[in-house]
């Protein structure tokens, strides 16, 4: 479908939905536990569904309702076929889950996952013994373990998700392990994993810098009774979107959160008392570096969008293997705006525009283009027509909704 909006101003009480990010963390752990675990205030959106439907083909019992999941699962996985859909997070969690076993596993994926490539875990998991075939380094992936417990060094990950994917994996085998990274990117995704597992009882030293794991073996997962954190990576634009101009209080989301996404908060003004909120305010020129959160990029395209001088954005290259090639696909598309981009190596510079134009903008099925094209021209006078503009079911299926009940005008148009 198309969606045609204007938004005038943003007034009102926002509830962050609950963090996919997280939440498919939490199904992963309680799949490979045979007692029962409990998650409640649950993200019901496109990537928790492929999770739960690979917990599901691993052979966990899954018990659902409006407010919760409870998971039943097994030590070992039921099924050789798995498929990872559209999750980037699912795919790279699953690698290594998988190559853990005496046995052959293949790994199917589905749109834009299929143009991602799969990066270095698959050499670090030969190292460790397993025999792994792709299409050309893209899914389809087959898998044939058992890795074994080694001291790996990896030089330069392309994504914190491969980290997380090993941390998940190596504890449970019977031999020690170690990881060193000579490259640091994504610290806090490597930080909500590590929380994750340690509620699930899974212990892993790590230094303070996190570039240096010591991980012993024989570790089995403990069951959780857990509530999913608000999401931050929604919550970002809405931030965002509110200091250009609003007046929203924002509630669901804990302060200590380990999202890294939670980093919109040094741009931008706001009050804080149980919850959140954020007002209309001068927006200054921007100076961000994104290497450990490239999430929080779309929020910081609707700030620069508005600023009164020229943004400047570093760690741009974490952009590329996304949804889209996010980092093209955002000059492209909010160049409509008339905002000017340069590029200079890894830093991306924005000038703002006088006036913000109308602008028909393809999302180019990436759910986060979607998102903050629809709020770019809040408190102008333009208004954005946004085609492909369900892929918001990819991580927020109620973003439109939600939206309009903060005082956007919004008109459905079919295709």
């Amino acid at each position: 479908m198309n969606i045609k909006i204007k938004i005038p101003h943003l007034q009102g009480i926002w509830e962050a939905p609950a963090s996919k990010s997280e939440l498919i963390r939490y199904i992963a752990i309680a799949m490979q536990c045979e007692e029962e675990s409990e998650i409640t205030h649950v993200s019901w959106c496109n990537d928790s569904y492929t999770m739960l439907k690979i917990a599901e083909d691993w052979g966990a019992d899954i018990f659902l309702s409006e407010e919760k999941i409870r998971i039943r699962g097994r030590k070992e996985p039921q099924s050789q076929l798995f498929n990872a859909g559209e999750s980037a997070l699912c795919l790279r969690l699953l690698i290594p889950i998988l190559a853990k076993y005496n046995g052959t596993f293949k790994i199917e994926a589905e749109g834009s996952l299929l143009h991602r490539p799969i990066g270095e875990i698959i050499s670090v998991l030969q190292e460790m013994g397993a025999n792994i075939t792709t299409q050309n380094q893209f899914p389809p992936i087959t898998i044939k373990g058992p890795i074994k417990g080694k001291h790996i060094s990896i030089e330069h990950p392309i994504t914190s998700q491969n980290i997380s994917g090993l941390l998940f994996a190596l504890p449970l085998l019977k031999e020690n392990s170690q990881i060193k990274l000579n490259k640091l990117i994504s610290l806090p995704y490597i930080q909500l994993t590590l929380s994750c597992l340690k509620q699930a009882g899974i212990t892993i030293e790590a230094n303070q810098q996190l570039s240096f794991y010591s991980i012993n073996g024989k570790q089995l997962f403990k069951p959780i009774n857990i509530s999913t954190e608000g999401d931050w990576s929604s919550a970002a634009l809405f931030f965002a979107a509110g200091a250009v101009s609003g007046n929203i209080e924002i509630k669901n989301l804990n302060p200590q959160s380990f999202q890294a996404d939670k980093a919109i908060l040094h741009h931008i003004a706001y009050q804080y008392k149980n919850r959140y909120f954020v007002n209309r305010q001068k927006i200054n020129g921007i100076e961000a570096d994104i290497t450990h959160c490239p999430d929080v990029f779309p929020a910081l395209m609707i700030l620069c969008l508005h600023a009164s001088s020229t943004s400047t954005i570093t760690g741009t290259n974490r952009l590329i293997y996304k949804e889209s090639n996010r980092l093209d696909k955002f000059i492209e598309e909010f160049s409509k705006f008339g905002a000017k981009f340069s590029l200079d190596g890894d830093s991306l510079h924005i000038r703002p525009p006088e006036n913000i134009l109308s602008a028909t903008i393809d999302s180019h099925n990436d759910h986060r283009i979607a998102m903050a094209a629809a709020l770019a021209t809040v408190g102008s006078t333009a208004q954005v027509l946004i085609t492909n503009a369900e892929s918001v079911n990819k991580s927020y299926p109620s973003f439109w909704e939600d939206l309009k009940c903060l005082g956007a005008k919004i008109e459905i148009i079919e295709k």
